[in-house]
C-alpha cells in the first residue's frame, strides 16, 4: 500500500527551479474533480489510500507534495504526471488515452470576447481530463465542450464559487431553468434564463441576495451579447 510519506524527492524540474506548491495543489484539484471524485473518494482509492486531510493541505498548497506521490496521484487519475508537477504539457495526455478526453478550461477572468471558445483566439487555461463512458452517456461531443473556472457567489449553492463547470457550446438558445455562459461586453456570467412574453430575457441568480436583470429584445442580436453555451455540469468541494 502507498501512503505517500516519502519526503526524498521534492518536485523540482529539470533546470533545479522549484515547482509552484501552490499551482500543482490546483491541478490536482482539477484532475479529481475532473473524475468526479470527492475528497474523500481520491484519498481512498487504490494505490493512493492517503489521509483525507493529508491531500486537502496538497491541493491547497499548504504542504508540499514530492514527485512520487504527485506521480501515484497522476496514476490513480489516469493524467500526465509531467503535467500536474510543470503545468507545461500544451495537450496532456491520460495514462489510457482510450478511457479519457481532454477539454479546453479557462479562467472565467481572462478577457471575453466573442467566439472566444470556439475560434481559437483565446487560449485554454489548461485542459482536464474526463472520462469517455461520461460524456457519452449524457449525449456530449467532446470537440463541443469547455471548461470554467468559476469566481463569485451569485449561483451559489448550484454552483460555489471557485466551481468547475462544463459547457455545451451546441445549445445557444436559451431554455427556462436551465443555466448558460453568457457573455456580456468583456465579462461572463453564469445564470438562469427565463423568457418574457416581450422577447425579453431574464438572467437570475440562485443566490437570492443578488437581483435578476433583464436584456431586451433589441439588445440580444448587438455584438456585445452572446449565449456561449449550456452549463451542463458543475464540480466543487464540500469544504
Amino acid at each position: 500500500m502507498n501512503n505517500f510519506t516519502d519526503k526524498s524527492d521534492k518536485p523540482f524540474s529539470d533546470d533545479g527551479q522549484a515547482f509552484s506548491r501552490k499551482a500543482v495543489g490546483e491541478r490536482l484539484r482539477e484532475a479529481r474533480n475532473a473524475l468526479g471524485l470527492t475528497m474523500q473518494q481520491a484519498a481512498d482509492l487504490d494505490g493512493v489510500k492517503i489521509n483525507r486531510n493529508t491531500l486537502q493541505q496538497w491541493e491547497t498548497g499548504t504542504t508540499e507534495a514530492s514527485i512520487s506521490a504527485v506521480s501515484r496521484l497522476a496514476a490513480a487519475y489516469g493524467v500526465d504526471p509531467v503535467y500536474l508537477l510543470s503545468g507545461q504539457s500544451s495537450t496532456p495526455h491520460a495514462s489510457n488515452d482510450d478511457d479519457y478526453a481532454y477539454v479546453a478550461a479557462y479562467d472565467i477572468e481572462a478577457s471575453a470576447r466573442h467566439g472566444m471558445f470556439t475560434d481559437g483566439a483565446v487560449k485554454p487555461d489548461r485542459y482536464l481530463a474526463f472520462r469517455r463512458q461520461w460524456i457519452r452517456e449524457r449525449g456530449l461531443d467532446t470537440n463541443q465542450l469547455a471548461a470554467i473556472f468559476t469566481k463569485g457567489d451569485s449561483m451559489t449553492p448550484t454552483v460555489p464559487d471557485g466551481a468547475t463547470i462544463v459547457i455545451d457550446l451546441r445549445h445557444r438558445m436559451p431554455v427556462d431553468g436551465k443555466i448558460f455562459v453568457i457573455r456580456i461586453g468583456d465579462r461572463l456570467w453564469i445564470k438562469r434564463t427565463r423568457w418574457i412574453p416581450t422577447g425579453t430575457l431574464r438572467l437570475i441568480s440562485d443566490n437570492p441576495d443578488y437581483e435578476p436583470f433583464d436584456i431586451p429584445r433589441a439588445e440580444l442580436n448587438h455584438g456585445d451579447f452572446e449565449v456561449c453555451g449550456q452549463v451542463v455540469n458543475a464540480s466543487f468541494d464540500l469544504y
